[in-house]
């Protein structure tokens, strides 16, 4: 089940973790194709406002722990997101993707749910992509997406 051509380059292992994590109602994510993503050690870690006490805090995640505390989320609910917009820097192994998505319950839906920046680590044993951490931030009144991470407009 699981295809070097999607970690074959940095677009390639992007491109399929959105497209993995995406899916209508009631439909299972291959979460085997989502595991072949990631390194052993890698965390998945969402940003964000306790409601306990207003501060900003995160939460890591295990690939096991995402894929647990999501599946369910993602069947009864349908869910959809996209890259929006990208920055890449990169240093020999390694490369660091600025990714800001849209997300949806349906690809149909004309207003998305959410939106937010990803901050997506990669790494490169020479000879596949790796995903090291994915951590991110939604988007809030009190916290819009700077310009500078949307995509221009014409």
């Amino acid at each position: 089940n699981n295809n070097l051509k999607d970690v074959e380059t940095v677009d390639d292992i992007v491109s399929t973790f959105y497209t993995v994590i995406s899916g209508d109602k009631g439909q299972s994510r291959n979460w085997e194709r989502f595991q072949f993503l990631f390194l052993p050690d890698a965390r998945l870690i969402p940003s964000g406002r306790s409601n306990e006490d207003g501060q900003f805090r995160i939460h890591a995640l295990s690939v096991e722990d995402y894929i647990t505390s999501s599946n369910i989320w993602f069947e009864e609910n349908g869910f959809f997101e996209k890259e929006i917009f990208r920055e890449e820097v990169s240093f020999s192994h390694l490369t660091h993707v600025t990714s800001t998505y849209e997300s949806r319950y349906s690809e149909e839906d004309e207003i998305p749910i959410s939106r937010g920046v990803k901050s997506l680590q990669l790494f490169h044993d020479g000879f596949r992509w790796w995903i090291v951490n994915v951590y991110w931030a939604t988007e809030t009144k009190e916290n819009p997406i700077p310009a500078k991470y949307l995509p221009k407009s014409n």
